[in-house]
């Protein structure tokens, strides 16, 4: 009915045309591995798995969030025309991927990716993308019968080095705690696990596996440009203790001679309510900001991102959101902070020109993702991005919002409509 990470991770391309569940939400951490793999994906649909039987034709359309089952010949017409006009469209794009990622008026907007495991590097190089924005390495963890060793580890960041020749790879330490394993293996399960031990709080309790991750990677710092990510900050006391103990391991390493960058930035997801509000203060304490929307959404607008039943109420376009993406923007600029962002809304063409306006100017993103964004990107100025972030602050209700940005992004590209 659902799918785990673990079940998520071993799926293979070559077999799976479509993905389609009864539970879970779209930015799910098994949603985003589903997506990952580049196939059409619809979730939280409740019950199709009872009404779809051996042998049965199915049409999953991801684009629209459709499953229609044991469809008749005029849509199954229908849609074999949308997929011969979405096979034109894939040309166009491959060639827009080739080209750089600028707007018309001359500014460079960075488009990186977002991965669960390195070999996903080769479709980040394939569409011509900046580096890896999000390393997503809680899935070295859940993917294995056992907990990664600190070799099997810098053997995962040596080959997305390797893989990047040069490009910057930013690692997230473990984001766990509010998945299933972790939950399986504590002595007493959470109530509600996405407000409690988890992610940055959950390594600062478990000690030796928080300083086995940071070992690997400043091994592997050595190697190649890396930047070390700590998720779910919401207080500066918290990034104090992160930072001590990659403080007190770096002076172990120093002690047995393994080479690392000392220098190696040092940056947080922005990805609750406190860290967006506490952003200039947080901000004297880091290299860069990422802002992680998939869970500042929940966080803000109390909706559980894996909660099929309230998924209507889980929108990047509430403006109480936005007014946080902004904050956090004008907190990083006043500070001189590099910020990028690397929710799902990275990726979504719709929220493109409106988070250029706002002032980001690296957006990471499901590698498949990139030409689609570059392609608006391509299409637009700043200015006509900044009227356009100006207008959507005046709203008052995510319906406008969102109504705003597709009739705006319809205008550029008429084929998105």
């Amino acid at each position: 009915h659902d799918i785990t990470p673990t079940r998520a991770a071993s799926l293979h391309r070559p077999e799976i045309i479509a993905i389609t569940t009864d539970l879970g939400g779209r930015t799910s951490h098994a949603s985003i591995m589903a997506a990952a793999l580049g196939v059409p994906v619809v979730v939280g649909c409740t019950h199709v798995t009872e009404h779809v039987d051996e042998g049965d034709e199915v049409i999953v359309d991801g684009r629209n969030g459709l499953v229609i089952i044991r469809p008749d010949e005029p849509t199954l017409e229908q849609h074999r025309k949308e997929i011969e006009r979405m096979g034109t469209y894939q040309v166009q794009l491959r060639e827009v991927a080739q080209l750089e990622s600028v707007t018309l008026d001359g500014t460079r907007i960075s488009l990186m990716g977002n991965i669960e495991f390195p070999h996903e590097i080769e479709e980040i190089l394939a569409n011509h993308g900046d580096g890896v924005g999000l390393y997503r390495t809680e899935y070295l963890y859940l993917v294995s019968k056992t907990e990664p060793t600190e070799e099997e580890q810098f053997q995962a960041h040596k080959q997305a080095i390797e893989l990047l020749d040069g490009l910057p790879l930013t690692i997230r330490t473990f984001d766990l705690g509010a998945d299933k394993k972790t939950q399986l293996l504590a002595e007493e399960p959470e109530r509600n696990p996405f407000l409690g031990l988890r992610s940055i709080r959950y390594c600062l309790q478990n000690l030796p596996m928080f300083k086995t991750q940071l070992r690997s990677i400043l091994r592997a710092s050595a190697l190649g440009p890396i930047r070390i990510m700590f998720p779910l900050i919401s207080t500066a006391m918290e990034l104090h203790q992160a930072k001590m103990i990659l403080n007190d391991v770096m002076e172990e390493c120093e002690e047995e001679g393994i080479e690392f960058d000392p220098d190696i930035p040092i940056g947080i997801m922005v990805e609750v309510p406190a860290a967006a509000l506490s952003a200039s203060a947080l901000a004297r304490e880091c290299s860069f900001f990422s802002i992680g929307t998939n869970d500042l959404i929940q966080y803000t607008l109390a909706v559980d991102r894996g909660n099929e039943r309230v998924a209507n109420l889980y929108t990047a376009a509430h403006p109480a959101v936005l007014h946080l993406v902004r904050a956090v923007v004008r907190a990083a600029r006043r500070w001189d902070v590099e910020t990028s962002i690397c929710g799902e809304i990275a990726g979504e063409v719709e929220y493109t020109m409106l988070l250029v306006g706002m002032g980001l100017r690296t957006l990471s993103l499901v590698p498949s993702q990139i030409p689609h964004v570059k392609r608006v990107i391509r299409s637009v100025d700043i200015e006509q991005c900044e009227r356009l972030a100006r207008k959507v602050g005046s709203f008052e209700s995510e319906r406008q919002v969102i109504n705003h940005l597709r009739a705006e992004v319809r205008k550029v590209l008429p084929e998105m409509g």
